[in-house]
């Protein structure tokens, strides 16, 4: 055990000073993380790079149980681990991850031995900016709207168009784990809450695709759904530009777009019809929370 002391550093704060040799084998110089683990009273300090090399999530696939590949894939990637590790995988479940790995940017097949598999996350979290890469999911939602309202839109062409935006999204939360050291507590919040209502924008998308055949069958739908594509694209303008006031008039007028939507609902005799136009008032309600979100961290 080794005894070192305390510098005090600026008004409050106090450093304590790395071993060289430690520095040394671990190859780190000045600007490069480590890793803080907290335990009680203690704190373990390690490589931040190696810590996440090392780690792993590893998942022990149940074959009682169905669809657990997919949502402990989802569960894996989402994780502050680089690396992850499926046991007990048949050649079944080999070519099912095949498929699904699809719906994940930047995770690869590493190893495959007998009854196991390994993953790897292998994008360079320290190269992308997070911020520019979230401002691209409005993009892929304006494709997917544009699609939909198509007089020969395709089921196909929506699922292609969804993945891609599932894909983004779940990107940007990956990367957000992964860099969370370099970010503030409210710039890390900001960031989440807009993927949060990004996630919730993207149920919307879903439920039209399961219910697409009456949607174009209905002028009215179509016309909401127009709408709803038009707020998106103003709302993530007025944002990037910081223009406090017109995002503050367009938080009024989706008010009274809500309470038109609700009118309109109490008219729908229609079940089908009433579900959907409840999908379309829950995205005008993520709307509001996208916009709810700039407010509070402005």
């Amino acid at each position: 055990m080794e005894v070192r002391k305390l510098i005090k550093s600026g008004q409050s704060s106090l450093v304590i000073v790395l071993p060289q040799k430690w520095i040394e084998s671990n190859n780190l110089k000045k600007g490069d993380q480590v890793y803080l683990d907290r335990n009680e009273n203690k704190i373990v300090i390690s490589s931040f790079l190696k810590k996440l090399e090392e780690s792993k999530f590893v998942i022990e696939k149940n074959r009682d149980t169905e669809r657990f590949l997919d949502t402990l894939l989802y569960a894996g990637f989402l994780s502050d681990k680089k690396t992850i590790v499926i046991n007990n995988v048949n050649e079944s479940d080999f070519y099912e991850l095949l498929k699904l790995i699809k719906k994940f940017h930047y995770l690869k097949f590493d190893e495959k031995t007998e009854g196991s598999v390994k993953l790897v996350f292998i994008a360079d979290p320290n190269s992308v900016d997070v911020e520019k890469e979230i401002g691209k999911i409005s993009y892929f939602f304006d494709i997917f709207f544009q699609l939909f309202i198509k007089e020969d839109c395709k089921k196909n062409e929506l699922e292609e168009a969804y993945d891609q935006i599932s894909s983004q999204i779940l990107f940007c939360m990956k990367v957000l784990k992964l860099k969370f050291l370099d970010y503030s507590k409210n710039i890390i919040l900001r960031m989440k809450q807009q993927l949060d209502s990004y996630y919730f924008l993207l149920i919307t998308c879903k439920n039209l695709i399961d219910q697409f055949r009456i949607c174009l069958g209905d002028k009215k739908m179509i016309s909401i759904i127009k709408k709803l594509r038009v707020k998106l694209k103003n709302l993530n303008l007025l944002i990037a530009e910081d223009n406090l006031i017109d995002t503050l008039k367009f938080w009024e007028l989706n008010e009274k777009d809500k309470e038109e939507l609700l009118k309109s609902i109490s008219k729908e005799r229609s079940v089908k019809n009433i579900h959907l136009y409840f999908v379309i008032y829950n995205a005008f309600t993520t709307l509001e929370n996208i916009t709810y979100s700039y407010f509070n961290n402005r």
